[in-house]
């Protein structure tokens, strides 16, 4: 019998018995409910218990929280605290992971004005789970601030503020969070290091993630399976993808996040390996989830083998997974980015409830084809079906009109923008900038960036940079970029990649000097290859740094880089190339 029937059954028992209403049964019920997702039907059995307690509001409010109905959550502790039901810690903990789900940041502040006013922020919990909430908000400063304030860190603690630095962070500052944790005596968990061996992955080092292997492996951590699934990641990211595979073979058990992760790393060089893998996983029996499916669907794609990825959509169907919103989308960009926008319309007629992410990648892939006319026609289909663009739908079609350069479609796609409400969104409002200015319109670019520059992200700036850099105004360009440290922002690599580039190709070669050298001394950062590549003089570079050669992995940014270098003999090797 299925778990669910069983919790079904026991629900007909209680209610024989008339032990439905009693508030501790009654939460047991709709807790069951709301973890089966069925939040309809917590909600009635939330409604019929005599006398609620705290407990049956919490299990309400945590329910609607995990089936990410963020608003019904929000709903439902305004009535709580307006009928003066005293809150505990549970009820903050789910009322703050139903903020997340929505990224309301203004009833976050609300609650947090309640668990200061109730004494709960001497909860480690409570405050663990406030961090989270900032954090996920993009409020980094009030949720910094709380990690500092705490006194009682916990493991918790510390994996919250490392997931979130790992996400702007350059490599220095995260060692130097992770040696201060050490520090406290506290030991790392399994999240630790998954934590940190993507990280690893993300920013290519290597080095450092197999000196956290040593120190997985000490704690005995190595062979649990989200961390070996965490380095499977690093090590394909990395270019070792016959490391991952060790790593996946030597698992004792296996489960289905893993042969995920191993098909996801063979995508990034090994195409046809991953196929393989897709077939011994269906030789072995086991089940297939959606991301199998997208995993191998991608490798499909990349391998340009339809044959195999029109096999796949039959399994997809037999398996019942063709209407998910993440399988479904994949096959859209399998379909259309393989030239075949019949076969993606197609699938889409059988389908009777497209969700946003399918609709994103259909007008994504039209956009990438260079159909940006027919991506407006599903834009209008979209809201004739009564359904709101998101920022990836409305960032996409504004990079169709980019590519077009028309100034008229711009205008009318930014227009939509500020009518949804999607202005604010630092997301869309770069995609905005950089659309203007392809345009040539770059003084609706600079005024789009000030109307969004307020909400200081350093992407934005990093657009109007370039937006200015290409268009040969290198002064403008330099303006904001000291913009951005008069708004406490840390410039990125991006940064310095765009002002470096513009000081390039007017051949300002003392500004592009300093520049370079202010990446390390001013920002303790590690010059990028892409930075090496757009350095005014390489030449200079050469004399100065009294290096030869940096060896890299990419090493494109050193074979283009003579081109933009104009006071060179480029007849004469450099001593670098």
């Amino acid at each position: 019998m299925e778990y669910g029937e069983l919790g079904l059954g026991i629900h007909c028992l209680a209610l024989k018995i008339g032990m439905e209403k009693n508030p501790f049964v009654g939460s047991s019920i709709l807790y069951m409910y709301a973890k089966f997702g069925v939040v309809d039907a917590a909600a009635r059995v939330f409604e019929g218990v005599e006398g609620t307690d705290v407990g049956c509001w919490n299990a309400m409010i945590g329910g609607y929280a995990q089936c990410g109905c963020g608003f019904e959550a929000m709903k439902t502790v305004s009535v709580m605290h307006s009928l003066g039901v005293l809150m505990d810690e549970l009820t903050f903990i789910n009322a703050l992971n139903g903020c997340t789900v929505i990224g309301t940041l203004d009833f976050g502040n609300q609650i947090h004005g309640l668990v200061v006013s109730s004494g709960a922020e001497l909860s480690t919990s409570v405050t663990n789970s406030l961090m989270d909430m900032y954090f996920k908000n993009g409020a980094k400063d009030p949720a910094l601030k709380l990690f500092d304030a705490m006194q009682h860190k916990d493991v918790v603690s510390w994996n919250t503020a490392f997931s979130w630095y790992c996400q702007d962070a350059d490599a220095r500052e995260v060692a130097v969070l992770f040696h201060n944790f050490l520090v406290t005596g506290l030991k790392p968990n399994s999240a630790t290091f998954s934590i940190l061996f993507r990280f690893c992955g993300d920013i290519l080092r290597l080095d450092l993630g197999l000196q956290l292997c040593t120190l997985a492996f000490h704690f005995g951590f190595h062979g649990e399976a989200h961390v070996s699934s965490s380095l499977i990641n690093m090590f394909s990211n990395c270019g070792a993808v016959e490391i991952a595979r060790l790593v996946f073979d030597s698992m004792p058990f296996k489960n289905i996040n893993n042969w995920n992760e191993m098909i996801s790393g063979y995508n990034l060089s090994c195409k046809m390996e991953a196929l393989q893998l897709f077939r011994n996983l269906r030789e072995l029996g086991l089940k297939a989830n959606e991301c199998t499916f997208s995993c191998s669907l991608e490798a499909c794609f990349k391998t340009a083998n339809l044959r195999v990825g029109r096999q796949i959509h039959g399994i997809i169907i037999k398996t019942g997974f063709a209407s998910h919103g993440y399988t479904c989308s994949s096959l859209i960009k399998c379909y259309i980015g393989s030239g075949l926008l019949d076969d993606s319309l197609k699938f889409l007629s059988g389908i009777e409830y497209l969700d946003l992410a399918s609709w994103s990648a259909m007008i994504s892939g039209l956009v990438h084809q260079g159909l940006t006319s027919e991506a407006i026609k599903f834009l209008n289909n979209l809201k004739a079906y009564g359904e709101e663009p998101d920022e990836f739908i409305l960032a996409s079609i504004l990079n169709g009109c980019a590519s077009m350069a028309s100034h008229h479609l711009t205008q009318s796609v930014h227009s939509l923008i500020l009518k949804t409400g999607f202005g604010t969104n630092v997301f869309v409002a770069s995609t905005v900038v950089d659309a203007y200015a392809k345009c040539g319109d770059i003084a609706s670019a600079e005024m789009a960036f000030k109307q969004s520059s307020k909400y200081a992200d350093v992407a934005l700036f990093n657009t109007m940079i370039i937006a200015y850099a290409h268009h040969g105004l290198v002064v403008e360009a330099m303006r904001i970029f000291k913009w951005i440290n008069a708004a406490n922002l840390k410039p990125s690599q991006a940064t310095f990649v765009s002002v470096l580039s513009a000081c390039s190709n007017m051949g300002l070669v003392d500004m592009g000097r300093a520049l370079f050298k202010s990446i390390t001394l001013d920002h303790a950062m590690e010059p990028s290859p892409d930075n090496y590549g757009n350095l005014p003089c390489l030449q200079i570079l050469r004399d100065w740094l009294k290096v030869p050669y940096l060896a890299s992995h990419n090493e494109g940014g050193y074979i283009r880089a003579p081109s933009t270098c104009r006071c060179l003999d480029l007849d004469e090797p450099s001593g670098m190339i």
